[in-house]
């Protein structure tokens, strides 16, 4: 069983996310994604898709970075969770 106040605790951290889209997405589109780092990926054969990376200061954070995706139609491939602190760390 998860021992849910460890678990809400965690989610009021900074921790680093990594979101894949579908996709090249502009760098200069950071601004409006709390900051987060943009690389477009091509592998041979594949879809291009772009992957966004940051530090993030809390889990609602993400949630804002998500619906701008949303409002966007931009569709994410992934999330995941990268590890808890930031980039600096």
């Amino acid at each position: 069983m998860t021992d849910k106040p460890h678990l809400q605790s965690l989610m009021a951290l900074p921790a680093v996310y990594r979101i894949r889209i579908t996709g090249r997405m502009d760098p200069k589109c950071s601004d409006w994604l709390q900051g987060m780092t943009i690389s477009s990926v091509e592998e041979e054969g594949r879809t291009a898709y772009s992957e966004l990376i940051g530090s993030l200061p809390d889990q609602a954070a993400l949630m804002g970075v998500l619906q701008q995706l949303n409002n966007c139609s931009i569709s994410v491939i992934s999330m995941e969770c990268l590890g808890i602190g930031s980039l600096d760390e």
